[in-house]
């Protein structure tokens, strides 16, 4: 809704088209309308230069937070999935989760396939049963 001004009255209309506006009230109206429009548009990309240039400064800080970064295990175990190597997948598994024990130091149980993930020979049973 727009509020124009007609010979010092103040009329409010019911759309952004005005029917019995004259061409001097239209005119102003599309400028308030343009002024507000660029307003909001400059405030947006003001807001994403800013967070542009966080990123750009803050590389490293966003290397951390990515998982591969973080977790040791994560990107080894990723590729070898990838590439359907489970020999090498379940063998950083199990490195990964009797690390986290260590860690935290708890011993759970952890089942894959029926193979405990404590038994020695865990990785050769479960790429026995996945190649079944």
């Amino acid at each position: 809704m727009l509020d124009i001004v007609l010979n010092a009255e103040s009329v409010e209309t019911a759309s952004n088209v005005a029917k019995y506006c004259s061409d001097g009230c239209r005119e102003i109206a599309k400028k308030e309308r343009q002024r507000r429009l660029m307003k909001e548009r400059r405030l947006k990309q003001k807001a994403q230069k800013l967070i542009s240039r966080k990123s750009f400064t803050n590389k490293k800080a966003q290397k951390l937070t990515r998982p591969e970064y973080t977790d040791p295990y994560k990107k080894r175990m990723d590729k070898a999935r990838k590439n359907k190597d489970w020999k090498t997948y379940y063998t950083l598994f199990k490195e990964q989760y009797l690390a986290n024990e260590k860690n935290w130091a708890y011993s759970g149980r952890y089942v894959v396939n029926g193979f405990e993930i404590h038994d020695p020979d865990f990785v050769l049973n479960v790429v026995e049963t996945i190649e079944r």
